[in-house]
């Protein structure tokens, strides 16, 4: 047993300071898809290359609904680009998808960019907090609660600062 092994770890906590809670306290468990961003088709839709597939697989924005303006929907559609194109991507799907044996060419969850430049990581949560995309619903376990959380937080902000698609929409 190393030094390090022995000491007591912290038992986690939840962080009062975080509206959404602590997301370690959710007993969800998500599989993760890692790919290469290969198209962007909208705001919210992605093809992402795996590995161990020949096609590429379409992936859905979870909670993430695009507004019915076409001067945002083309910015969000954009800067999704500039973020993911070309760039791996870390995908996390309900534990029930199961790509192995299934080979699903569709696929809804939160996906997290493996190396940002730009300091984004959750492409949903930023689209939010910009004011490109409403929130929308998520299928049910599609998205963790504390996610979800974040993403309404985010939305909520976009509105009050009359970000994206809130400027004319709220006037």
């Amino acid at each position: 047993m190393h030094a390090q092994d022995s000491a007591a770890k912290p038992p986690v906590m939840p962080d009062s300071s975080d509206p959404c809670g602590n997301p370690m306290m959710e007993s969800q468990l998500w599989s993760s898809v890692k790919g290469k961003v290969s198209r962007v088709i909208d705001g919210r839709t992605l093809l992402v290359n795996l590995p161990h597939n020949s096609h590429p697989l379409r992936v859905y924005l979870a909670g993430v609904g695009l507004g019915n303006t076409g001067q945002a929907m083309e910015q969000a559609k954009e800067l999704v680009s500039q973020l993911v194109l070309d760039k791996r991507v870390e995908i996390l799907v309900n534990q029930s998808w199961d790509f192995e044996n299934k080979k699903p060419t569709n696929a809804t969850g939160v996906v997290h960019l493996e190396n940002s430049t730009a300091g984004v990581y959750d492409v949903g949560l930023f689209l939010l907090s910009k004011g490109l995309v409403k929130f929308q619903e998520p299928a049910p376990y599609s998205m963790s609660r504390h996610t979800e959380c974040q993403y309404k937080n985010a939305e909520a902000e976009a509105k009050d600062k009359k970000l994206g698609i809130w400027v004319s929409l709220l006037r």
